[in-house]
C-alpha cells in the first residue's frame, strides 16, 4: 500500500475494522504487535500506533 492510497475514508474502515474484531485479533490479522510505547486516541478508540515488525 502506498502513502496515497491512506485517505480519511481509509483509516475510518481500519478503526470500524478494530472495534469489530477488538485490538488482538485486529493487530494479529495485519501481522502487528502491541506497541509497547505509543497509542493514538481518536474519539474514544484508542489504537496502537502501528509499526511493521519485520
Amino acid at each position: 500500500m502506498a502513502l496515497t492510497d491512506i485517505t480519511a475514508s481509509t483509516v475510518m474502515q481500519a478503526i470500524e475494522e478494530f472495534d469489530r474484531r477488538g485490538r488482538g485479533a485486529f493487530l494479529e490479522a495485519h501481522g502487528f504487535g502491541h506497541s509497547v510505547s505509543v497509542l493514538r486516541e481518536l474519539g474514544f478508540t484508542v489504537v496502537d500506533e502501528l509499526k511493521d515488525q519485520s
